[in-house]
C-alpha cells in the first residue's frame, strides 16, 4: 500500500501546484494584457515548472503500479480513486499546457 499512498500524495501535490498556477495565471494576465508585472514573471516561472512536471511521465507510472496494487489487494475505494485521478490528471495536465501557451502568448 506504500505505492498507493505515494500516488495519492503525488496527486495532491501536483494538483495543488496546477490549480495554483491556474489561479495566478488568471490574476496576473496573459502575454498581451499583463495586470501585475511581478506576479506575471513569477507565474511564468511556476507555469514552466508545472508544464515540466506534466511532461514527465510519473503520473502514468504511479497510476499503473497503484492500480495493480489496489486490484491485487481488492481495495474498491482505491481502485475508484485511481480511475478518477488519472482522468482528472489528464484534464489538468492538458489545461496546464493551454494556460502556459496563453501566458507566453503563443507557441
Amino acid at each position: 500500500m506504500r505505492v498507493q499512498k505515494t500516488y495519492i500524495g503525488y496527486c495532491i501535490v501536483t494538483w495543488f501546484l496546477w490549480i495554483t498556477t491556474f489561479i495566478l495565471s488568471i490574476i496576473s494576465g496573459n502575454a498581451f494584457e499583463v495586470h501585475y508585472e511581478t506576479l506575471y514573471q513569477f507565474t511564468i516561472t511556476l507555469s514552466s515548472v508545472s508544464l515540466l512536471i506534466s511532461l514527465i511521465p510519473v503520473h502514468p507510472i504511479l497510476f499503473i503500479f497503484a492500480l495493480i496494487s489496489s486490484i491485487k489487494n481488492k481495495r474498491k475505494g482505491y481502485i475508484a480513486f485511481n480511475i478518477f485521478s488519472i482522468l482528472l490528471t489528464t484534464v489538468l495536465a492538458a489545461t496546464v499546457l493551454g494556460f502556459h501557451v496563453w501566458l507566453i502568448g503563443g507557441v
